[in-house]
């Protein structure tokens, strides 16, 4: 039997945020906002700006063996497509994978912003200190995703990645609408 690996997203305050199983969700899976919740519906949507970008609230992700039987996991990588979702909008990772284990969200800062209008900044994270465009990251060039379980690795159920914050920014150039879904990946070695 292998292991069963579920992505999470986490919201909420910073002493008690609330980590939400994204396969119950969609698809879509993820919906960038102007809230910081992990509900897939119409409220809050990114306005198209005038002029300076208007962002999302930023999200934290990460990875959750919920069962199976397995040894170990480790060599965790995030990488999408690359094609992105058109003019006009970007999505931004941290440079950074914030500290998250079964037993600390140390990493873990509250999304702010103007609900309905924009999110702050990310490198406004208190452990995000740069970012880059999240679809740079290919399978040929993907993320190293870090773990701060014992040992570097996750080798029980319950355990975690670190987490990976994300945000799309919203350009003036932008069409009005629904985006497409984009699928993004994580990939890891098992044993």
């Amino acid at each position: 039997m292998v292991a069963t690996v579920a992505v999470f997203v986490e919201t909420g305050p910073n002493a008690t945020p609330v980590p939400t199983d994204t396969s119950a969700l969609g698809p879509p899976n993820i919906r960038f906002k102007t809230a910081d919740d992990a509900v897939i519906d119409a409220n809050n949507p990114i306005p198209i700006p005038a002029g300076a970008d208007n962002r999302s609230f930023w999200k934290h992700i990460f990875l959750q063996a919920t069962g199976g039987t397995f040894t170990q996991i480790d060599n965790v990588q995030f990488y999408t497509d690359g094609t992105g979702f058109g003019t006009g909008i970007t999505v931004q990772i941290g440079n950074e994978t914030p500290t998250k284990n079964s037993g600390s969200t140390a990493g873990y800062d509250q999304a702010t912003g103007t609900v309905g209008t924009t999110g702050d900044e990310l490198t406004t994270h208190a452990n995000v200190s740069g970012k880059v465009d999240a679809f740079g990251f290919t399978s040929g060039t993907p993320k190293a995703v870090s773990i701060s379980e014992s040992g570097a690795i996750i080798d029980t159920s319950g355990e975690t990645t670190n987490y990976i914050v994300v945000q799309m920014d919203v350009a003036n150039t932008a069409s009005p609408g629904d985006l497409a879904d984009e699928t993004w990946t994580f990939q890891y070695d098992e044993i």
